[in-house]
């Protein structure tokens, strides 16, 4: 049955027991469950209640690269921020490993975000080294949020950048020389 919808039983003989299941459905869980076993008394009426929640959950990952000039790149070496753009809010912090990956913690979304999209930015933090000219440009992930009907969430993300910025083999990249 679907929200709102009753399904009448009619002529059903006295003192049978009756036992009313719910088939599970990803992402529903049952909030309330009332009168679903019992024993049909004659000249009465049973009725059993169910009631659902819906709520659907998914990540995002946003990573990016790291190059180096002129040495070899070490793990750690420079450290980044990402923010959520619409507020300038800081909601990761991460370091390059050692192939140049820069991996943020991921993004977690609710059935609530469905359909919204998320614009974040990242950069890197100035390390002040006079070795090389820091990276100042700042990589965008565009994060769209779709819910799959079963309880997860589709948490699409797309990777842009600066005018400035270098792209290679599909990767946007934090270039320091």
């Amino acid at each position: 049955l679907k929200d709102g919808e009753v399904l009448k039983i009619k002529s059903i003989p006295a003192t049978v027991h009756y036992t009313i299941t719910e088939e599970h459905i990803d992402g529903f869980t049952v909030s309330v469950s009332e009168n679903t076993e019992g024993v049909i008394t004659s000249g009465t009426i049973q009725n059993v209640r169910f009631e659902n929640t819906y709520s659907a959950k998914g990540q995002a990952g946003i990573q990016v690269f790291k190059e180096l000039s002129g040495q070899a790149l070490e793990r750690n070496q420079f450290r980044f921020r990402l923010y959520q753009k619409e507020n300038d809010i800081l909601v990761g912090m991460a370091s390059n490993n050692a192939n140049g990956e820069i991996n943020f913690n991921a993004q977690r979304y609710t059935e609530a975000d469905d359909g919204k999209q998320y614009i974040y930015y990242m950069e890197e933090i100035n390390a002040g080294k006079s070795a090389y000219t820091d990276a100042d440009n700042r990589i965008y992930a565009i994060v769209n949020v779709e819910d799959n009907g079963d309880g997860t969430l589709n948490c699409n993300v797309e990777t842009g950048a600066e005018s400035d910025m270098e792209k290679q083999e599909d990767r946007f990249i934090f270039r320091n020389d």
